[in-house]
């Protein structure tokens, strides 16, 4: 009896083990189920995600070789172009992972300058405040190069919760390739920072941030600057200035800096810090710096209250001050 009552247990024990190994087989199968499904949801978004960044970068692009379009459109093309790179929308989950992310700024850098290339080849060194005459890719190098420099809002988002990787836009690959090249560190260059420093693109990235400079010193004068009380001796000298390609004569403006108000003075103050910016990278490596005679004439003879601002130190604003000694940085 003893054994028989032992037996029974013993059966009732092997059922049972039986029943937990089945019932833990059916979980496994669920979760293997559902890991599949997180990969294949995983894999579908990335493509998605992927064709839709393709395409506003293609209808942005299309927008800025448009012959028809003016330089405002370029510039808002320009912008949203260099947003559009998928790494922008990185998340850092699932196979969204880092190196998936460093392959998207490969990517990303390869197509950009697949782009300049076609472009620079039609590049004309123009000054920005003759653009509405210079040819439509010279506008978009012009915008491109003014734009390069925004991230998208969804990437400061998600490097804002992740923490893991830096904020980047383009334009912070071409400082961080030259800073490696022009120092000696080649070994550590990224390969988005090798296409920046690689063979014809070097030049390009260096006519880029010419142009960067050029176009942003242009906006920020553009806002304070007036023609109205020329009189008739400054407006000859500036029609021979223009007669002449500015062999002769001078661009003579008055200034009305003073008058703007704070929110307009700070707006001004970032555009031109840009072009000082963009200025300094060219001198830190020795690149040629090729400041436009045009505004460095407007500059040069720039009437404010009867004084040349490059002396003038009694103005009591003090951002007024600050851009008066950031424009004397372009003469």
């Amino acid at each position: 009896m003893k054994n028989l009552i032992i037996g029974t247990l013993c059966l009732a024990s092997l059922v049972g083990c039986e029943e937990i190994d089945r019932i833990k087989g059916q979980v496994d199968n669920v979760e293997k189920r559902m890991n599949n499904m997180d990969t294949n949801t995983s894999y579908m978004y990335l493509q998605v995600r992927q064709k839709e960044a393709e395409d506003t970068r293609t209808k942005q692009m299309a927008i800025l070789r448009d012959s028809s379009t003016d330089m405002g459109s370029k510039l808002t093309a320009a912008k949203k172009y260099c947003i559009a790179f998928e790494y922008n929308f990185w998340t850092g989950n699932g196979m969204d992972n880092l190196l998936y992310r460093e392959f998207m700024l490969d990517e990303a850098l390869e197509e950009f300058y697949r782009e300049m290339v076609d472009i620079h080849a039609d590049f004309r060194a123009t000054s920005p405040i003759e653009l509405n005459k210079a040819n439509t890719l010279t506008k978009a190098f012009y915008a491109i190069a003014s734009t390069a420099h925004f991230e998208n809002i969804q990437q400061e988002i998600i490097v804002k919760k992740k923490k893991r990787v830096k904020l980047t836009s383009l334009y912070d690959v071409m400082k961080s390739a030259l800073e490696k090249y022009e120092t000696g560190k080649i070994d550590s260059l990224t390969h988005a920072e090798e296409v920046v420093v690689r063979g014809q693109n070097l030049q390009i990235t260096k006519d880029l941030i010419n142009a960067r400079m050029n176009f942003m010193l242009a906006l920020g004068i553009k806002d304070f600057v007036a023609s109205d009380d020329m009189n008739t001796l400054e407006k000859g000298s500036g029609l021979l200035y223009k007669l002449t390609r500015g062999r002769l004569g001078a661009l003579h403006l008055d200034s009305e800096l003073e008058s703007q108000n704070l929110i307009t003075q700070s707006d001004i103050f970032k555009k031109i810090d840009g072009a000082r910016k963009a200025k300094d990278i060219l001198d830190k490596y020795g690149y040629e710096v090729r400041v436009d005679r045009s505004l460095r004439s407007i500059l040069s003879h720039l009437y404010i209250e009867g004084e040349d601002f490059q002396t003038s130190s009694s103005n009591d604003q003090a951002k007024v001050q600050e851009i008066y000694e950031l424009l004397g940085k372009f003469i």
